[in-house]
């Protein structure tokens, strides 16, 4: 798990980068979701968006974690799953973070 917690950690330290980069460049509401037009379909305050993600990567690093310890001969391959997550998590923060500070 040494590289999937590695992954999370460098997840983790670019999402807080990006909130700390970009907290005074966004909009009170930041869009969250994209149409097939490219307009926003819906928008979330602006510290849901900063740090819901964050939320949601620890509760999905705990989930595995529990995961793990609870029911460890039935868990299969869970660093694919954490490295995974880790990347698109960051992924689409950062990527809605700098599209809402234009």
């Amino acid at each position: 798990m040494l590289i999937a917690d590695f992954a999370f950690a460098l997840a983790v330290i670019a999402m807080l980068a990006a909130n700390l980069n970009l907290s005074r460049r966004l909009p009170k509401r930041v869009a969250m979701q994209w149409g097939v037009s490219g307009k926003p379909t819906w928008s979330a305050p602006k510290r849901m968006a900063m740090w819901g993600p964050l939320a949601l990567a620890a509760g999905v690093r705990l989930l595995v974690f529990l995961a793990m310890t609870a029911f460890p001969s039935s868990v299969h391959g869970p660093e694919i799953g954490l490295l995974i997550s880790s990347i698109v998590i960051a992924g689409a923060h950062t990527f809605t973070l700098y599209k809402a500070a234009k």
